[in-house]
């Protein structure tokens, strides 16, 4: 069976990607002799999806995994950092989180308004 493609989409223009904001406190971080790389690993660490090991049924074997990835973005605040004279400091403890979107950068107008712009072209290999 063959595939053909007869139109090239180059991606999307125009919509904002959303992002979460993690705004860490430069004078809490140092007084509580935190790096950001501390901090970003941390989260990394805490919000993954890794092997936990394997499940064997029949002729099949799947792999289980651990997943600690965060759902609501306000949990990354409950992430601890360091456990300082028997008491956890926590990512909310030096940062503040936020929902947000990337810097704006560009954006389509269709009518006027602010749109997505998906351009579809015909491919110079292709017929019509």
């Amino acid at each position: 069976m063959k595939t053909f493609c007869f139109a090239v989409a180059p991606p999307p223009f125009g919509g904002n990607q959303r992002t979460i904001l993690i705004k860490a406190d430069p004078e809490r971080m140092k007084s509580s002799g935190l790096t950001p790389d501390d901090l970003v690993m941390a989260i990394a660490k805490n919000n993954t999806i890794s092997p936990a090991g394997n499940v064997r049924i029949g002729d099949y074997t799947l792999i289980t995994p651990s997943n600690s990835v965060i759902d609501n973005f306000k949990e990354l605040e409950t992430i601890p950092l360091k456990t300082v004279n028997g008491a956890s400091m926590f990512v909310r403890d030096v940062a503040t989180i936020e929902n947000g979107a990337d810097v704006t950068t560009g954006y389509a107008l269709t009518n006027g308004k602010r749109s997505v712009y998906i351009p579809v072209t015909k491919r110079a290999d292709a017929g019509t």
